[in-house]
């Protein structure tokens, strides 16, 4: 198997499987955890990003705590570093001045962020579809 393959499966297993995980917990009907709506402006964990009751810390509150850090980390993601990397990849090419393996190197950076920023949007689409599609409303914080 090509390596570069080997490594992209590789990293991302463990959040597939960590991800689908939470999800199977989140999904039980009396779970009050909710997933943070990372449009138009971002999670930004104004109330803090972790959550415990008054009473402890329950299984809703771990649930809660995760799925806030996987909101955050996406608002990180698009609206901190993808646009810090864009820029970086662009001065990159703007000073390359002629040099091959500076324009190729900003063109790699151009190039992975935007795949980067795709891949984050995919999954956020493709989760929201799937959970509207099966009707899954009002359970496991999705609505």
């Amino acid at each position: 198997m090509n390596k570069k393959l080997y490594a992209l499966f590789s990293g991302l297993l463990p959040v597939i499987l960590l991800s689908s995980f939470l999800f199977l917990l989140s999904t039980s009907p009396v779970s009050a955890a909710t997933m943070k709506d990372i449009f138009p402006t971002g999670y930004w964990a104004t109330k803090g990003l972790l959550e415990c009751s008054q009473q402890g810390c329950t299984l809703d509150d771990l649930i809660q705590t995760a799925l806030n850090f996987v909101s955050f980390g996406m608002t990180l993601a698009l609206f901190v570093g993808a646009p810090i990397l864009f820029a970086y990849g662009g001065v990159m090419i703007l000073i390359s001045g002629g040099s091959p393996d500076k324009l190729g190197q900003g063109k790699k950076i151009l190039t992975g962020t935007l795949i980067g920023a795709l891949i984050v949007l995919c999954a956020y689409l493709i989760i929201k579809t799937f959970v509207s599609l099966l009707g899954i409303s009002g359970i496991g914080g999705f609505s």
